[in-house]
């Protein structure tokens, strides 16, 4: 009978146990807590959740993709996880949730601890259409993490560590393997919107149809620094070494090697952007494009470029340049290009085309080039400079070309094909073909709109030599009382020996002051009123004025610049 009554007692227990879990456990997992996830630790920054194995990392994957987040909870990978040979792999955060909705993201923070997850292979499904280690990132972290031997791919979008990121910091990544997708394929992420990505490398073959990039497919309002890329990055258009498209990117100390294929915006770092800003970013890669491809950027409209460089060689179409394909609205400073650029139509050493953003329904965008130089080869068949290939509202100072120019028709030194643009204190001693429309600076000057200020060419690299600047023998080059007007106590140096002639010193950018009408170096109210007068067409209008004084860069200066530069003078502004 005792015996019966401790069973009885011991059933009871269990039943009031079961019942104890159904009243707390379930909730908290139906309110999303992850106190109850079976990894070790407590999710906090001093005593993260530990995973250690493949199991884990799928328990992982599971948890997330049945609803937890994780919000603001930490992970920490303590032993290196070989995922070869293991299927059925499903990105941590599938963006499915059970009413169709994307909300199964991870929020959380993931550090590998500088350890490796190898051998992952992610292949995309109907149900969950993406590939990666992680889908869906919503704030949190991901870092101090290699993922090496992983192949990611499928029909749809597809990224080496996450495929889509709003607000993710990623930093200390190593990723090598193959990323293939129909859209937005990248090495580290698929597509990112705020957050950034640091010190994080790429190395392995990126493909898609549309955007691809050896760091990311395509990025906006993030700030990427100290990335690398070793890629093979293809496809059909929006193809970078580092980014597909990039849309208000901050690029900083990055660099790429290895090959572009893309039939449309190819570039060495990216393909295209927009509203960007590159700084000391290096490009070793060869690009090979039909249209738009540049050594840095395939297209690129309002964005700016500080001490980049491109070193690979480009063979493409049309609109080819060592920097950038075509851009409008650009400015770029202290940028370089030393490899071999070949193509059919406006190609250039730095620029392809220099369009005023008229072709984007944006008209009166022009393009400024400070300090920069080409030292590399430039060949094409028609619109060859070595400079820029067609210059369309081009603002162009103290800039030099060494390369050679080849072309059957419109070659120049500077530039193949201008319009009212403007080159001040710029050199050729490039050589350039003697045909007909060649020309030792300008191939053709359309209806003498551009203007040449303080340009020199060395005499003996065109025979018809030019009507745009001065001519001069080597010896002649080599001193400073040949270059009129150029600055050789603040941007030139005329070296000891050898090419180029002149180098270019790292300065402020000699920007002439907006709203300084008559270039004295500050703003005025006779400044305003020189400006007026330009608007009422009392005083003619050079291109140097107009880009002094159009304040609103709508490509006219009216009464509202006027105006505009008043408020300056009275403080208002």
């Amino acid at each position: 009978m005792s015996g019966m009554k401790t069973i009885i007692i011991k059933t009871f227990c269990a039943i009031v146990c079961i019942a104890i879990l159904f009243a707390f456990v379930v909730p908290a997992f139906a309110a999303g807590r992850s106190a109850f996830v079976p990894f070790r630790g407590s999710g906090t920054i001093d005593d993260p959740y530990i995973i250690s194995s493949a199991d884990e990392l799928f328990a992982l994957s599971s948890a997330v993709n049945s609803g937890n987040g994780f919000d603001g909870e930490y992970f920490l990978l303590n032993s290196d996880i070989n995922m070869s040979g293991i299927e059925g792999w499903t990105p941590i955060g599938d963006g499915v949730s059970n009413d169709g909705s994307v909300s199964n993201t991870f929020r959380g923070h993931f550090s590998g601890g500088g350890r490796t997850v190898s051998g992952l292979e992610s292949i995309s499904t109907p149900a969950v259409p993406i590939s990666g280690l992680f889908g869906y990132t919503e704030g949190g972290s991901v870092s101090d993490l290699s993922v090496t031997g992983a192949y990611m791919g499928g029909t749809s979008k597809a990224a080496g560590i996450a495929v889509y990121s709003d607000g993710t910091v990623f930093e200390n990544i190593i990723f090598e393997g193959s990323v293939y997708g129909v859209t937005a394929a990248g090495g580290i992420v698929g597509t990112i919107s705020g957050g950034s990505i640091t010190n994080c490398s790429v190395r392995g073959i990126i493909s898609s149809n549309n955007s691809a990039g050896g760091i990311a497919g395509g990025a906006d309002s993030t700030v990427i620094t100290d990335c690398e890329a070793e890629v093979a990055s293809d496809g059909m258009q929006y193809v970078g070494g580092i980014l597909g498209i990039a849309e208000s990117v901050g690029l900083i100390r990055s660099s790429a090697q290895g090959t572009v294929s893309s039939m449309y915006r190819g570039g060495g770092i990216v393909g295209f952007c927009f509203d960007c800003g590159f700084d000391s970013c290096t490009s070793f890669v060869n690009v090979v494009c039909d249209d738009y491809a540049g050594g840095i950027v395939g297209l690129a409209q309002t964005s700016d470029f500080s001490s980049c460089e491109n070193r690979g060689a480009l063979n493409c179409g049309r609109f080819s340049g060592g920097l950038a394909g075509l851009c409008c609205g650009c400015v770029f400073t202290g940028c370089a290009n030393r490899g071999e650029i070949s193509g059919e139509d406006y190609i250039g050493g730095l620029i392809g085309w220099s369009d005023d953003g008229l072709d984007f329904g944006d008209g009166g965008l022009d393009n400024q080039l400070f300090r920069c130089m080409n030292i590399g080869s430039v060949s094409g068949e028609w619109g060859v400079g070595g400079l820029i290939g067609d210059a369309h509202d081009a603002f162009v100072y103290d800039c030099f070309n060494i390369g050679e120019i080849s072309s059957i028709e419109y070659a120049g030194g500077l530039t193949g094909y201008s319009k009212e643009s403007l080159f001040e204190r710029c050199y050729n001693a490039g050589y350039v073909p003697n045909f007909a429309d060649c020309d030792a600076l300008v191939g053709c000057n359309s209806m003498n709109s551009s203007t040449f200020v303080n340009c020199v060419y060395l005499s003996s690299v065109c025979p018809g030599g030019s009507g745009f600047g001065a001519g001069r023998t080597e010896a002649e080059l080599t001193s400073e009382s040949a270059y009129d007007g150029f600055d050789f106590e603040n941007v030139w140096i005329i070296p000891e020996v050898g090419y180029p002639f002149a180098e270019l010193r790292e300065v402020p950018s000699p920007v002439p002051l907006l709203g300084d009408a008559d270039g004295n170096g500050e703003v005025t109210t006779m400044d305003a009123l020189m400006t007026l007068r330009f608007a009422m067409g009392i005083m003619p209008c050079s291109l140097l004025d107009r880009f002094r004084t159009d304040m609103d860069r709508n490509g006219v200066v009216d009464a509202s610049d006027a105006l505009t530069v008043l408020r300056i003078t009275m403080g208002l502004i």
